[in-house]
């Protein structure tokens, strides 16, 4: 670039480097050049300032011929083997639920790859039937386990999922978790993935492949799950989110909804349940919202919530 009789005021990274938005920015108007390689790393966050300087390779047309007669004697079946995708979401089931929508992207995306999920006994029904997952994998947590004997029963058989995930080879790791978050970054080193793609900050960048800085905007869990897959170059808003319950359980719902004998056709579920104090909406809120929604559009109401002992540890009911 030099001797082409620019200018240059060098910033110097590491080979391979996975580069953040703000590391790019250096307190002036100047326009940025970089490598084709290191511009496909930057394409979320690039402006009108970023540059890259495009790469041509000439290959002797011996050694091309050479190259392409030694790959047609390649036989290999993993060169037709599909991008293989795992999701894992360790947590809540309302945070599961507002995952959704990154699976059916995902597939939609990427039509041919195969897509699996990691979860908890605890949240697994919300991924049941799903159409974009190829099969849920789940394991229990330990502490919500009391007694010694199925604490190692449960060791044993998670062990067991994760040696058999570690057969699988997936190419990413998916960690649509908003904040970093060791645990799933750990269970993803251990099934042996390729390439982690998570959320953290400077301290946690080097725990993934591909980290992800959520920017502040991002209010809504569906939006900040879903915008981890911009690692992948998808951006765009996600979809609503889904869950898809069996036969036997559409026709339960359908039944109690018309033993009711309501006039509106207009039903709304509310989930009233939040297991942590410092998440629980206001019942007033829940009042007035109901009252507000019921004025507009003369809906019917049905109130979720969970059930069991308010004093259980674990699972605390309402």
């Amino acid at each position: 670039l030099q001797q082409q009789g620019l200018n240059i005021i060098p910033h110097n990274f590491p080979d391979h480097h996975y580069y953040h938005q703000e590391e790019l920015e250096f307190g002036d108007n100047l326009p940025i050049l970089m490598t084709e390689k290191d511009a496909i790393k930057c394409t979320t966050f690039a402006t009108n300032k970023h540059w890259y300087v495009p790469i041509k390779i000439f290959i002797d047309s011996k050694l091309g011929n050479k190259i392409l007669e030694l790959i047609g004697k390649i036989d290999n079946p993993k060169m037709n083997t599909p991008l293989r995708f795992i999701v894992i979401r360790r947590d809540n089931i309302g945070d599961l639920v507002c995952t959704t929508p990154v699976f059916i992207e995902l597939r939609n995306h990427f039509p041919n790859a195969e897509i699996y999920a990691l979860v908890t006994g605890y949240n697994y029904a919300v991924l049941a039937n799903h159409p974009a997952i190829n099969h849920v994998f789940w394991y229990h947590k330990t502490k919500h386990l009391h007694k010694l004997y199925d604490k190692i029963k449960t060791f044993w058989q998670t062990l067991k999922t994760l040696i058999k995930l570690r057969q699988y080879n997936f190419d990413y790791a998916l960690i649509p978790i908003s904040n970093y978050e060791p645990h799933s970054v750990r269970l993803a080193r251990l099934i042996g993935v390729k390439r982690i793609i998570g959320f953290g900050d400077k301290q946690q960048y080097h725990q993934h492949d591909l980290a992800i800085s959520l920017p502040p905007s991002i209010n809504h869990e569906v939006e900040r799950a879903f915008y981890l897959l911009t690692a992948l170059g998808i951006k765009k808003l996600p979809e609503a989110v889904r869950i898809y319950p069996n036969d036997a359980e559409i026709n339960y719902a359908q039944n109690q909804i018309k033993s009711q004998n309501w006039q509106s056709g207009l039903i709304i579920g509310i989930h009233i349940s939040a297991r942590k104090p410092s998440q629980r909406w206001a019942t007033i809120n829940f009042i007035n919202l109901i009252k507000n929604l019921n004025q507009k559009y003369n809906m019917q109401f049905i109130l979720f919530w969970a059930p069991g002992d308010k004093n259980n540890l674990t699972h605390p009911g309402d």
